[in-house]
């Protein structure tokens, strides 16, 4: 099928774009090399993973945005967040994560900014 070979062409070129870029990295190579034994697997993975990940941003921005912090709430949920996403090969989330973490733990806002505001080395 010629329509099939094109998708997947454009879908191999976009996913080298993302390791290209440092968004994905090895681990989500090994998550497709699995999917061989279980189809779906990664589109299963994925669609888990952006599930929990909406949830757990809004749960961020609203903590975030309360008068007081919950420091340790944060620091719980970028932990969670960055397992999720270095399972899957979101390796620029989990680095944000781990920043996130930090500032929770030094208990400074300010730092928050500096993780959660697009920086031109994301553009």
């Amino acid at each position: 099928m010629p329509g099939a070979t094109l998708l997947t062409q454009q879908l191999n070129n976009f996913i080298r774009s993302l390791r290209e870029q440092g968004i994905l990295d090895f681990h989500f190579e090994e998550l497709k090399e699995l999917e061989s034994d279980t189809p779906c697997l990664v589109v299963e993975a994925i669609t888990m993973f952006l599930r929990d990940a909406d949830f757990s941003i809004a749960e961020l921005l609203r903590i975030l945005g309360a008068p007081l912090i919950n420091y340790t709430r944060v620091t719980e949920i970028a932990f969670q967040l960055k397992g999720s996403s270095s399972s899957v090969g979101g390796c620029r989330m989990a680095q944000a994560c781990c920043e996130l973490r930090d500032a929770s733990e030094a208990y400074s806002k300010e730092r928050y900014k500096t993780v959660l505001l697009p920086s031109p080395s994301w553009l």
